[in-house]
């Protein structure tokens, strides 16, 4: 059984070391969330999905640690949002 929960210990140092962003391991910064930017500050269509998202990791800090939530400091339309990504 000690094997078990030594293994167990070890996986979010393991998650941690290959990239895996939702792992903390220890006290570490704020998470930082960036969400795509509206098209102007008149644009509200997105700003439900944007407190979704704040609500959901408001409930999760506990377990999974502070964040700081803000949008892209430039517009991309979603073909451009999808190569970024590709791109890393």
């Amino acid at each position: 059984m000690r094997l078990k929960s030594v293994q167990l210990a070890r996986r979010p140092l393991v998650l941690a070391a290959c990239g895996a962003p939702w792992v903390r391991v220890g006290a570490q910064q704020p998470l930082q969330v960036v969400y795509p930017a509206p098209e102007s500050g008149l644009d509200r269509r997105f700003d439900d999905m944007v407190d979704l998202l704040r609500m959901a990791l408001t409930r999760t800090e506990a377990r999974h640690g502070p964040f700081h939530l803000r949008p892209h400091a430039e517009f991309m339309s979603q073909a451009r949002q999808v190569l970024e990504l590709e791109r890393g």
